[in-house]
């Protein structure tokens, strides 16, 4: 059994949080990766907040996934740029997305 299915997720749509993230950092093996892929724990929380949901939780399949892209790409941090430039127009779609009233401009021209 997955630990996804265990709690009621899909495999591959296990979610961790910023509680579950910290201690996850903690393990030793998760700092040799770390340390492996030249990451500090900052870039490891940048990282994870650029992957977060609405609900501050992030799938834990993404987030190793981006390590692992990390690590094999001879410590390139890009990676975490990508994700975090994918948050910001993700963000801004939903501003776009918004209802925005109408500018007096455009009330003008209608009539």
């Amino acid at each position: 059994t997955h630990l996804e299915e265990a709690e009621g997720e899909e495999p591959g749509r296990g979610r961790i949080d910023g509680l579950g993230m910290d201690r996850l950092l903690n393990f030793a093996r998760m700092q040799d990766w770390l340390n492996d892929a030249d990451l500090s724990m900052s870039d490891a929380k940048r990282l994870f907040k650029s992957l977060t949901l609405d609900d501050g939780s992030a799938y834990l399949s993404a987030f190793l996934e981006a390590l692992g892209q990390i690590s094999d790409h001879s410590r390139d941090k890009d990676v975490i740029l990508h994700y975090e430039s994918a948050k910001a127009l993700h963000m801004l779609s939903d501003l776009t997305d918004a209802k925005v009233p109408a500018s007096p401009r455009e009330e003008v021209c209608d009539t």
